[in-house]
């Protein structure tokens, strides 16, 4: 472990400040067209886990993408859902959510303003608002 020492450090606020807690999302990589039972984690694509892998037969069942998501594949739209709803039963209190961006996942294949775009609605319509 490092240990850091400020010198003359003081706080810049003081203890009995209020706080305030928020969620930050980035990078989730949320893929629309994640097929489960399609060649998982040892395809050759750059990206995997998608319909367009589906076809292709996993050397084994231990390969296959799983129902919540796999390596080397983005993030089915049903783990991100069910993410969000997570979060809200376990921190209700949260004041607000930061989005810093990076939703579409890493298939360069189907980068694009359409996709990028629809995976970002599909993000950002995820998230109900609330006031109060």
């Amino acid at each position: 472990m490092v240990k850091i020492i400020f010198k003359n450090h003081r706080a810049i606020f003081p203890s009995s400040s209020p706080t305030t807690k928020f969620l930050q999302l980035s990078d989730v990589h949320v893929d629309p067209t994640y097929t489960v039972g399609s060649w998982g984690s040892s395809c050759p694509e750059f990206q995997c886990c998608t319909n367009s892998t589906a076809s292709a037969e996993a050397p084994s069942e231990e390969e296959e993408a799983g129902f919540w998501g796999g390596y080397r594949c983005g993030v089915p739209p049903w783990t991100f859902g069910d993410m969000l709803r997570r979060v809200a039963e376990e921190h209700p209190d949260l004041d607000f959510v930061l989005l810093t961006g990076d939703f579409p996942s890493h298939d360069i294949d189907r980068q694009g303003r359409d996709f990028n775009l629809g995976v970002s609605n599909f993000v950002f319509d995820s998230i109900e608002v609330r006031d109060g």
